[in-house]
């Protein structure tokens, strides 16, 4: 009989555990539903298009693409009805990234209430809401590195070793977690280890994939421009790396295998800035912005248990986890909210539409869109192709425009634009927000 109450605490703390979880889940979903119908994102039509013809990839540069990150396109393909339906899929996964979180930190062992603040601060946060709304291969490889991590943390180092390989044929860039991982390991050993092997074993087959992608075998792949260190991107890193206040601290209180993790990602931007000349995309922080809001609760428990000041009645330590959650939820907030109202628009979609309807398979230039746009949505209605693919001027593009029955023009503020609009190049069928869309004066 004295095992009846006990039993019954198990219990009620299962329930509610799994109810918590389940709420998580449900307000993660929530948030990520707000732009289903809008335009691609980014490289999320080639996704897409890579998902959708898996059976029959047109061209060896697609084929390219895919080769790099082959896993994203496989395991979504059969969600490839509609851009709809691939971003339900990416937004059911990318809601199991603050369920990682919750259970990462209980495999610390942490106090119940920062827990919950943890979970709480992946389910609003902007950069995990935005990039689960929107299909980018970071988001699986953000759920198989945190398993990976998960499971080093186990001490199941042959099943974290498969997590780590999925990752990175998720995404190639995910080897440096596993290179932190591998560090973690050899310092540790202070040798060579059946662990370390595997780690070294799970990264081996992105790195044929990517020797073979960047010119082994006569192929090589274009290089693409990414969008730059803007005051968004600093923004990002701020809320969501928090690396300037967690190095010294996770540091100090001794926690090193979380310090060298966090120090891959860093170390990659600035290498991937100042030695390739190109900014980073927000997308590459989905997985930095998952382990900083781990450790940064590691570092909260940790001041906890060290700190015996006192603001009145309250420990200094609370007084200050209080406040730092409070900031970063209110500040995450904030810009979620901002990312929902947001007006992504559509007008690309509707453009496809329209020229399915009253045009049969028209050449189409399409001037300063997105590089993907002639993968989905054009890829079934029109031959498209981009203008400024090289160093085109507005005049060349105006030129070669007349071999176009119809030019599709962005409504940018670039500079070319601006000189290209001097230009007349046909008339005007449609009008949008975003979007002009021109016949041209061909026969």
């Amino acid at each position: 009989m004295a095992e009846t109450p006990l039993r019954q605490q198990c219990i009620q703390a299962f329930s509610f555990e799994r109810t918590l979880l389940l709420l998580a889940f449900s307000i993660a979903i929530l948030l990520r539903l707000g732009h289903l119908g809008a335009d691609p994102e980014g490289d999320e039509g080639v996704f897409f298009f890579l998902s959708y013809s898996l059976d029959h990839i047109p061209d060896r540069f697609m084929f390219l693409e895919f080769l790099r990150r082959p896993l994203l396109p496989l395991l979504y393909h059969p969600f490839s009805h509609s851009l709809e339906t691939f971003r339900l899929a990416n937004i059911v996964v990318g809601s199991f990234i603050p369920i990682l979180v919750y259970i990462l930190l209980k495999e610390y062992k942490l106090n119940k209430w920062l827990v919950l603040s943890g979970t709480i601060l992946a389910v609003v946060n902007p950069i995990l809401v935005r990039y689960s709304a929107f299909v980018f291969t970071d988001t699986l490889g953000t759920v198989f590195t945190l398993l990976m991590f998960l499971f080093f943390k186990k001490g199941n180092y042959p099943l974290s070793a498969i997590w780590l390989c999925l990752a990175t044929l998720t995404k190639e860039y995910y080897a440096i977690a596993g290179l932190a991982i591998l560090l973690i390991v050899l310092i540790e050993d202070k040798t060579i280890t059946k662990r370390s092997i595997s780690y070294a074993l799970a990264l081996l087959p992105i790195t044929i994939l990517y020797v073979i992608n960047m010119g082994l075998l006569g192929m090589s792949a274009p290089g693409w421009d990414s969008s730059g260190i803007t005051i968004w991107a600093f923004n990002y890193a701020l809320l969501s790396l928090i690396f300037v206040p967690l190095y010294p601290l996770l540091l100090r209180f001794g926690r090193w295998p979380e310090f060298i993790m966090l120090c891959a990602y860093p170390a990659f931007y600035i290498v991937w800035h100042w030695g390739e000349g190109s900014g980073i995309d927000n997308w590459f922080h989905l997985f930095p912005a998952s382990i900083s809001i781990v450790c940064l609760c590691l570092i909260l428990s940790d001041m906890a248990q060290h700190t015996q000041q006192t603001v009145g009645r309250f420990k200094k330590s609370s007084v200050l986890a209080i406040s730092a959650i409070l900031f970063i939820t209110c500040q995450s907030l904030v810009l979620t909210l901002l990312f929902e109202v947001e007006d992504y628009g559509n007008d690309a979609t509707v453009l496809a539409d329209y020229v399915g309807q009253h045009y049969d398979n028209p050449n189409l230039m399409l001037v300063d869109c997105f590089w993907n746009y002639p993968n989905y949505p054009f890829h079934e209605v029109a031959n498209a192709s981009n203008a400024y693919t090289g160093n085109d001027t507005p005049s060349q593009i105006a030129e070669s425009s007349q071999y176009f029955e119809l030019v599709l023009i962005a409504k940018r503020d670039s500079r070319n634009n601006k000189e290209l609009r001097a230009f007349d190049l046909g008339e005007t069928i449609v009008n949008t927000d975003d979007y002009i869309l021109l016949e041209t004066h061909t026969d």
